[in-house]
């Protein structure tokens, strides 16, 4: 049998739906959000820069 597994997860954390996938063939962990919402006229230059603000915040 192959050691390194992976466990896949679902469940609702504050409302929100969390998935997980541990493996232990990797020593580092992703995590990924994704946020759902109307796009209304008076926010969709905030909601369409907040993925690349996210992204940035995280480079090394």
């Amino acid at each position: 049998m192959d050691q390194h597994y992976s466990e896949f997860q679902s469940f609702i954390l504050n409302q929100l739906p969390v998935h997980l996938c541990s493996t232990q063939k990797y020593k580092t962990n992703q995590i990924g959000f994704y946020i759902r919402q109307p796009i209304e006229e008076e926010h969709h230059t905030k909601v369409a820069l907040l993925p690349s603000v996210l992204r940035r915040g995280t480079e090394k």
